[in-house]
């Protein structure tokens, strides 16, 4: 498909999450972050439900910083396990501008570093470098996005939800969330803001992420250095996003490499 001629597109997710668990628990508290906003650039929610396969669950709902739906679970005891069921429809409109709130730049979460995307030596050493040979701005983005695919190969089950980007880097091996961010790292390195993105790709099957920069002259362009091609158009979807993966539940991994 030509998806540089498609005006419009709509899109139905649905995603089941299951937990297993070797005994009984008691006081289960579970955050689920799978709700996209109900406006994200071109992207509209249109509808959603949650169903929650727990009697006597109590469900709270709040809108995070970023619009998404944080859905809070509680419930006295769970005896072996609990799935979850997502359903979203979303549509996308090409002529809608794909943009930021007014006063983005003064929010310092896109140029912030976080306990997983804190730069070591290594990384700031290429963000020097980087810096050095393409101009601030997208080109810069499309450097750094070239350096992290060059220096990562993908394999699972060598890092978790907890491994930073230099952890990655000296590795040489991960998952789409490593690359990302490792890429999220070497841009705030480079003052160049970015931030985090959960979403799903056409066929992709489970949810991938990526990293969007922000520029202030082509508002948003989002970069996955787990797939090589810099630049997402209408073939993906956006879920939730964040400053980094630590407050994302239930992704899975897309083998992109």
């Amino acid at each position: 498909m030509d998806w540089s001629a498609v005006r419009r597109s709509t899109y139905l997710l649905d995603q089941t999450f299951r937990y297993e668990y070797p005994a009984p628990i008691r006081d289960l508290d579970h955050r689920l972050l799978v709700i996209p906003p109900e406006r994200f650039g071109d992207q509209r929610r249109i509808e959603h439900t949650l169903e929650i396969g727990l009697r006597g669950a109590r469900v709270e709902n709040r809108v995070d910083r970023f619009g998404n739906v944080v859905v809070a679970i509680f419930a006295p005891r769970i005896a072996s396990s609990v799935e979850f069921t997502a359903r979203v429809s979303l549509e996308r409109h090409s002529d809608d501008p794909h943009r930021l709130q007014d006063g983005w730049l003064g929010d310092g979460y896109l140029l912030e570093p976080t306990c997983l995307t804190a730069p070591d030596s290594r990384i700031r050493q290429a963000a020097e470098q980087l810096a050095a040979k393409a101009p601030w701005g997208l080109p810069l983005a499309e450097s750094i996005n070239d350096w992290v695919y060059q220096a990562m190969s993908y394999q699972d089950g060598v890092t978790g939800v907890r491994t930073t980007a230099p952890q990655a880097l000296a590795i040489g091996r991960g998952v789409c969330q490593d690359y990302a961010h490792l890429m999220l790292s070497v841009c705030r390195a480079c003052n160049l803001p970015a931030r985090y993105v959960s979403g799903h790709l056409i066929g992709g099957g489970g949810s991938h992420s990526w990293v969007e920069v922000v520029h202030p002259i082509h508002d948003r362009a989002g970069a996955q250095p787990a797939g090589g091609p810099c630049f997402l158009g209408p073939a993906l979807c956006r879920p939730c996003c964040r400053r980094s993966v630590r407050w994302l539940l239930g992704l899975v991994s897309v083998q992109l490499r």
